[in-house]
């Protein structure tokens, strides 16, 4: 995930999730994912996509 970028749009988020750009959609809908309508575009907050990834897909840090 690039380090200076703060928003993502749907569709670069489905990419980095490997999802459908509407199945971000509905994650936001549900509540499940956070993002703001920005001039009515949904932006996802990069600490937001971050936490969405941890929890779908943990990894054990080695000792």
């Amino acid at each position: 995930m690039p380090e200076n970028k703060r928003f993502f749009t749907l569709n670069e988020a489905a990419e980095l999730l490997g999802v459908h750009y509407m199945t971000v959609y509905r994650l936001i809908l549900s509540g499940e994912l956070d993002a703001t309508k920005v001039a009515g575009v949904w932006r996802i907050p990069a600490p937001a996509l971050i936490e969405y990834l941890e929890s779908r897909h943990p990894f054990n840090m080695p000792d």
